[in-house]
């Protein structure tokens, strides 16, 4: 047990002592004192609240600039992603996916999601809609854009 100010030894071993009903005043006195006054103890609280305060804000200022960075990449994905959606697709090549979803040539489809390789579609004449397909996919049977290209990411 870590001997304290108020700790004093008995021969039973530490003892802790009651500092009584000024103990918060007592502990800053002392504080005050060990800082050589209230006018040193004023200047060195008011430089470490200052340098907090200035530390706080300037962590505040970096987290926003990355955040606004972050937003305005995902909303430019977003658009990018969005131009597919609602457009229609023509199967070219006969195609099942891993899935077993059947795509046959001359078939249309219609894109109502798109997220990175996943493109949620409606086959149009299908009554079974709407089907998850890999973007990858999609670019082999019919004439959606490559998912290497800037055009879906």
């Amino acid at each position: 047990m870590p001997l304290h100010n108020a700790d004093r030894i008995t021969q039973n071993g530490p003892e802790r002592m009651q500092m009584g009903n000024l103990g918060g005043y007592q502990t800053i006195t002392t504080l005050v004192k060990a800082l050589g006054g209230p006018g040193k103890a004023t200047v060195v609280g008011v430089v470490v609240v200052g340098t907090a305060g200035y530390g706080a804000i300037r962590l505040a200022e970096a987290g926003g600039k990355r955040l606004v960075v972050a937003s305005k990449r995902a909303l430019t994905d977003r658009r990018a992603r969005s131009q597919l959606i609602g457009k229609s697709f023509t199967v070219s090549a006969q195609g099942t996916d891993d899935r077993g979803l059947e795509f046959k040539a001359g078939s249309r489809y219609i894109v109502l999601e798109h997220d990175d390789d996943a493109v949620l579609v409606e086959l149009v004449g299908d009554q079974d809609n709407p089907h998850v397909v890999s973007a990858s996919f999609l670019a082999l049977v019919s004439d959606f854009p490559s998912p290497d290209l800037d055009e879906v990411d």
